[in-house]
C-alpha cells in the first residue's frame, strides 16, 4: 500500500474586531512532524513584498511534515501563487501532487484562510546532501501601513496553541524604512563619493549597490556611515550606476534602492617650471570644464602644509603663473577642473623650488595678410601671456612717413583683423604681450599694401564668357582664373589672364566651349601683392547662334547653327516700318526644341522688310543673340 508524503503550510487566520489573530488546526504536531527540520529564506523586501522559502534541511528521512506561519494580516496581504501544483496520478487511478507547489485553497476576509504546500511520494522521502525548497509564500505589504512593527513567525505542524518549542524561525519588528536619497556627489583623484541623508530606525545600517552590466553588486552592506567611496578601477569619461538601501536592526533585509549616476572625470595633470616672476603651473585640459581652481602646498621642514586655492583660470586657459611664490621655497601644486559646480578633484605635482624673481615676456613674431575683411595679423603664442595688444603704423604717400603706432584692439586670441582698413594704403602691425602689469616688448610686422577683394560677375557673351569686376583702388592689375566642372566636380583655379592695367575690369574667355558649366576669380594685384579672392557664381556657357534668312514662297526660312547644350532655341522677329525708316522691338515668334536647325515664318508679309535673331536656351540660362540680315518676302 502507497505511504503519502504530504507537507502543508496552512495559514489559518479569524479577523476580530481588534484584528487578532487566531489559529484552527485538526490535530496537535506528530512525533514525525516533530522531527522534521526546516529552513526559512527570504531575498527581503523588494518593491513592497516579501517573499519566503521553505526548505528541507539535508539528511532528512521524512513521513509527514506540517508548517505553520503567523502574522499579522492588518499589516500583510498573502499574494496568490504564481503557479499551482504539478499533478499525476497514481497506480491506482488517484490524482495526487507530482512536485512541491503552492496551492490557494480559500481566501477570505473574516474567516481562515489556507496555503497548503503538497509533496506526495510512494515511500519514505529523503532530502539527500542538500537542502531542497518545497514552499514558496509572498506576502504584500499594505497601503499605507509602512513603519508598524510585526512578527512572522513559523512554527512546526498543525500548532494549535502556536506554543514557543513549536517554533522554528521567527522574523521580529520588521520595518518597512524609507528610501534613502543621495544629497550629494565628489570626484577625487581615482575615486567617486557620494552622501545620503539618514534613515530613521535604520539600525541595520545601509547598503551600497554598483550596477555591473544588467545587475547590482554589493559594495557594502549594513555600513553605519552616511557616505562612501568607491575607488576600484575607475576609467575617466565613464558613467556609473549606484544605488543604497537602508534597513532595520532586526530584519536584516534592506529597502528598496535608490539609485543614481555619476561620471567620472579625471583631474588635470600638472607640470611646474621656474618663471621670471614666479612658478609657471601647467595642466591638462578637461572636456567641459567651465573653470579651473589651482591649490599650493608649501614644503614646511619635512612636511607639507594644507593645500591652499591660490588662483583661477577660465575654461581656455591651460597655465598659471604663481607669482607670490618667494626664491627658495620648494612647492607643489594640484590644479581642480570645476564641472557643473563639482570639482573634478586634484592630483599633487612633482616638487619645485622656486628659483625665479622677475617675469619677462617673449616679443611676438607677427605676421600680415590681406583677407576678405581687411588685414589679417597672426602672432605666436607667448607663454605666460593673459592677454595681447594690437598697434598699427600707416604710410602716407604725400608725406612718405609712417605714422607713429597706434593701439588698435586687445584680445587673448593670437590673430585679429584690422576691418578699418583702406584698399590702395599701406600700413605694418605690431603685438605686445601682457601679463598684468608686464608687458613685453615688441617688434614690427613687414609692411602690407592692402588690396580689398573684388566682386566678381559672369555672363554669356557673342564670343565667350564675359567676366566683369569692381575697380579695386590700388591694383596695378587682376589676374583672372577659371574653374570646370566636369565628372561630378569642380576643378582646380586655372589663370587665364593676367591684366597690367587697374583700370581694366573685364576679360572674356574665348576658349570656353559650349555646354560647359564655368566660374570664375579675380585677384588685385600691385607687385607681389595681391588680394583675397571669391569665386563667382556658376555659369553653363551657350554659344551665340549663327542665323541665316532665305525668303520663301510661303515665307522666310530662319535656320540657324545648334549650340551645344541648349535644350531649345527662341526665335524672335523684328519688323521695318518704311514710313518711319525704323526697326520695331523685337518679338518673340516660337520656341523650338533641341534638334530643330530652322523654322519658317509663314506669318511674313509680302513685301515687307524683316530681320530674325535666335537665342540658345537651358533652364533659365540662354546665350546672347545677333541680327541676321534683312530679308523681304
Amino acid at each position: 500500500m502507497k505511504r503519502v508524503l504530504s507537507t502543508i503550510l496552512a495559514i489559518v487566520m479569524v479577523l476580530s474586531v481588534c484584528s487578532s489573530l487566531t489559529f484552527t488546526a485538526s490535530a496537535n504536531v506528530t512525533e514525525e512532524e516533530a522531527k522534521v527540520n526546516y529552513e526559512v529564506k527570504t531575498t527581503g523586501l523588494k518593491n513592497g513584498e516579501i517573499t519566503f522559502d521553505v526548505y528541507f534541511l539535508p539528511n532528512q528521512t521524512i513521513t509527514a511534515a506540517t508548517i505553520t506561519v503567523n502574522f499579522d494580516p492588518d499589516i500583510f496581504d498573502v499574494l496568490p501563487a504564481k503557479t499551482g501544483p504539478e499533478m499525476t496520478t497514481d497506480t491506482e487511478g488517484e490524482l495526487i501532487q507530482k512536485l512541491p507547489g503552492l496551492y490557494d485553497h480559500d481566501i477570505s476576509v473574516g474567516g481562515p484562510s489556507y496555503y497548503t504546500f503538497t509533496y506526495i511520494t510512494s515511500s519514505e522521502y529523503k532530502t539527500g546532501s542538500s537542502a531542497k525548497k518545497f514552499a514558496t509564500l509572498t506576502l504584500k505589504v499594505k497601503s499605507g501601513k509602512d513603519g508598524k512593527v510585526t512578527a512572522i513567525k513559523f512554527y512546526k505542524g498543525n500548532c494549535e496553541d502556536c506554543i514557543n518549542e513549536n517554533l522554528f524561525q521567527e522574523y521580529n519588528n520588521f520595518v518597512t524604512l524609507e528610501t534613502p536619497v543621495m544629497k550629494n556627489y565628489w570626484l577625487e583623484d581615482g575615486a567617486i563619493g557620494f552622501n545620503w541623508n539618514s534613515v530613521t530606525g535604520a539600525a541595520g545600517g545601509y547598503f551600497v549597490y554598483k550596477k555591473v552590466g544588467n545587475e547590482f553588486k554589493t559594495l557594502a552592506e549594513g555600513i553605519s556611515a552616511t557616505s562612501f567611496k568607491d575607488s576600484d578601477k575607475l576609467v575617466n569619461g565613464t558613467t556609473y550606476t549606484y544605488a543604497i538601501a537602508s534597513r532595520d536592526g532586526n530584519f536584516g533585509y534592506p529597502s528598496m534602492k535608490y539609485e543614481f549616476s555619476v561620471t567620472y572625470v579625471a583631474p588635470p595633470t600638472v607640470t611646474l617650471s621656474n618663471a621670471t616672476n614666479g612658478i609657471n603651473v601647467k595642466w591638462t585640459k578637461v572636456s567641459s570644464a567651465d573653470k579651473y581652481l589651482i591649490y599650493r602646498s608649501t614644503l614646511q621642514g619635512d612636511a607639507w602644509s594644507s593645500w591652499e586655492t591660490v588662483g583661477t583660470a577660465n575654461s581656455t586657459k591651460l597655465t598659471y603663473i604663481d607669482s607670490t611664490a618667494q626664491k627658495g621655497v620648494t612647492y607643489r601644486y594640484a590644479v581642480s577642473a570645476v564641472i557643473d559646480d563639482v570639482e573634478t578633484g586634484y592630483k599633487a605635482s612633482a616638487s619645485l623650488e622656486c628659483v625665479s624673481s622677475e617675469l619677462t615676456l617673449e616679443i611676438p613674431v607677427v605676421k600680415v595678410a590681406n583677407s576678405a575683411k581687411g588685414v589679417k595679423v597672426t602672432w605666436n603664442n607667448i607663454e605666460n601671456a593673459e592677454k595681447y595688444v594690437v598697434y598699427s603704423s600707416t604710410y602716407s604717400t604725400k608725406n612718405k612717413k609712417w605714422s607713429g603706432w597706434k593701439k588698435r584692439g586687445t584680445t587673448t586670441s593670437t590673430s585679429w583683423t584690422d576691418t578699418s582698413v583702406k584698399s590702395g594704403t599701406k600700413y605694418k602691425y605690431t603685438v605686445k604681450a601682457v601679463n598684468g602689469d608686464v608687458l613685453s616688448k615688441y617688434k614690427s610686422s613687414s609692411s602690407i599694401l592692402y588690396l580689398a577683394q573684388p566682386t566678381v560677375k559672369i555672363a554669356n557673351a557673342s564670343t565667350g564668357v564675359k567676366v566683369t569686376w569692381n575697380k579695386i583702388t590700388g591694383a596695378t592689375g587682376y589676374k583672372v582664373y577659371r574653374a570646370e566642372y566636369k565628372n561630378g566636380k569642380w576643378s582646380s583655379w586655372k589663370g587665364m589672364k593676367t591684366i597690367d592695367k587697374g583700370s581694366t575690369v573685364s576679360y572674356t574667355d574665348k576658349s570656353a566651349k559650349s555646354g560647359v558649366k564655368y566660374k570664375y576669380t579675380v585677384k588685385a594685384v600691385n607687385g607681389k601683392t595681391a588680394s583675397t579672392y571669391k569665386s563667382s557664381s556658376s555659369l553653363l556657357y551657350l554659344a551665340q547662334p549663327k542665323v541665316a534668312v532665305k525668303a520663301l514662297s510661303n515665307g522666310i526660312k530662319v535656320a540657324w547653327v545648334q549650340s551645344t547644350g541648349a535644350t531649345s532655341y527662341k526665335i524672335y522677329r523684328s519688323e521695318y516700318n518704311a514710313k518711319t525708316k525704323k526697326w520695331s522691338s523685337w518679338k518673340s515668334l516660337k520656341t523650338a526644341k533641341s534638334t530643330s536647325k530652322s523654322y519658317v515664318d509663314k506669318s511674313a508679309k509680302k513685301g515687307v522688310k524683316y530681320r530674325y535673331t535666335v537665342k540658345a536656351v537651358n533652364g533659365k540660362t540662354a546665350s546672347t543673340y545677333k541680327a541676321s540680315s534683312s530679308v523681304k518676302r
